[in-house]
This record gives structure tokens, C-alpha cells and sequence, in this order.
């Protein structure tokens, strides 16, 4: 499990707000009658005020963007995961195509070690699917070999989630080991 971005900047972004907040009230009790003149702040304020809000705005525009990417809120984990310490247990057919669950590669299995590797395989050829965005938020999935092609309103991130509750369900029940 990585370090989520969308972790970070939500205490970012509360830190710089908060920070911003107790920096005003603080700059206003020292003389109450800063608050009926226009000289609230010195010119040195302004600097700090504009560079905390001009951070803040990019921090937006990552997480907004991030979800017009992703299907989510996530900006996901900071470095990506690293398949390589993981063990393929299983294979699951979702959303039309071959989703790859794989375990930690040390210990007993147990519901949290279970991983759905991305991206999803071809139904046919169990290469891996390329996605690209299209028009109007939609998806298509495509196949390398040309075996498959699928539009779809989700992208795969936004299905992990789906996956991940049915390889759950499927180890539950005894299927996965």
C-alpha cells in the first residue's frame, strides 16, 4: 500500500487553510483597530497570503484533474505498486475482461493480502488491455493483437474497487487460495 496523494493534499490543504486562518485572527487581535482600517496587512502578508492560496489552487487543480482521470478521488498511491512481491492466485472475469488477483508472496492468505493487478487482460488472448480516453468521460479498452475492443463509462481504476470486493466474496467462499 502506497502513500495516497489525495491523503496529502487533503491535509495540505487543511493545514495551509487553518495556518491562513490563525495568521488573520492573530494579525487582527494584536490591534482591533485593524479591523475599521485598510491597512490590514503589511506588504510582506500579502506575499505570504498570495504564495499559501496559489499553492492551495494547484493542489485543487491535481485533485480535480485526477478525477477526471481516474473515475475517483484518488490520486492513488505516490510511487505505484510494485507487482514484483506478489504472487498470481487467481484470475476473475469482470466488466468483459480477465482481471488478475495476486497475494503477498510471504505468509498465509487472508482477505487484506489480496491485490488486483492492473491493467486488465484480453478475454481472448490475456494480453494486456490498453485504455484511452474518448469523448464525453467515456473509455475504450482495446486489445493490441486486435482480438478485443470495449467502450466503457468506467475506467480501470474505477472498477479496482468492484474487483477487489468480488476476489474478496471469491476467497470467502473457498475459490481463491
Amino acid at each position: 500500500m502506497g502513500i495516497s496523494f489525495s491523503g496529502i493534499i487533503e491535509k495540505a490543504l487543511g493545514g495551509l487553510i487553518a495556518g491562513l486562518f490563525i495568521f488573520l485572527i492573530k494579525s487582527y487581535s494584536d490591534d482591533p483597530a485593524k479591523f475599521t482600517s485598510f491597512d490590514l496587512l503589511s506588504y510582506s502578508d500579502y506575499w505570504l497570503i498570495g504564495g499559501i492560496t496559489i499553492v492551495g489552487i494547484i493542489l485543487i487543480i491535481m485533485l480535480i484533474q485526477s478525477k477526471s482521470k481516474r473515475g475517483s478521488w484518488s490520486l492513488g498511491p505516490l510511487w505505484g505498486t510494485d507487482y514484483s512481491a506478489y504472487v498470481d492466485v487467481a484470475t476473475i472475469d469482470y466488466h468483459d475482461v480477465t482481471w488478475i488477483i495476486a497475494r503477498s508472496s510471504m505468509g498465509a492468505l487472508s482477505a487484506a493480502d489480496i491485490v488486483v493487478k492492473l491493467p486488465p487482460r484480453c478475454p481472448t488472448c490475456n494480453i494486456e488491455l490498453e485504455e484511452k480516453s474518448i469523448r464525453f468521460g467515456n473509455f475504450e479498452w482495446k486489445c493490441v493483437r486486435g482480438h478485443f475492443t470495449k467502450k466503457s463509462k468506467n475506467n480501470f481504476n474505477s472498477l479496482i474497487s468492484h474487483v477487489e470486493k468480488a476476489a474478496r466474496n471469491d476467497w470467502e467462499q473457498g475459490r481463491i487460495h
